[in-house]
């Protein structure tokens, strides 16, 4: 395993280099070698990783997650607010007007 594939391994689990060493019960620098390219992935570590990465996008083809797509409507209130508070004083009372408009 390339250590760009390791990566790529790593992102798709949403895994730092940290997490792999806690998940192996390995020094923290010796996954952060694998990515750099220092030392080479041992086979088993990639035979299992390949094979957790399998089983994960196979889980999130079965049952994807229920907002992909579409953001519920608690989650769009939110962004809502959260635009709001980013404007100016005089920005947020004009939205406030258009808002209640809508």
């Amino acid at each position: 395993m390339s250590p760009d594939e390791l990566k790529a391994h790593l992102d798709t689990l949403g895994w730092s280099s940290r997490h792999l060493a806690r998940v192996l019960g390995i020094p923290q620098g010796t996954p952060a070698n694998w990515t750099m390219g220092r030392y080479a992935v041992p086979p088993y570590v990639a035979a299992w990783l390949e094979r957790w990465v399998k089983t994960c996008e196979q889980a999130m083809q079965r049952d994807p997650p229920p907002w992909k797509g579409n953001l519920p409507s608690w989650e769009a209130a939110d962004a809502r607010r959260m635009e709001l508070n980013r404007r100016k004083p005089w920005q947020r009372q004009r939205h406030k007007r258009l808002l209640e408009q809508e």
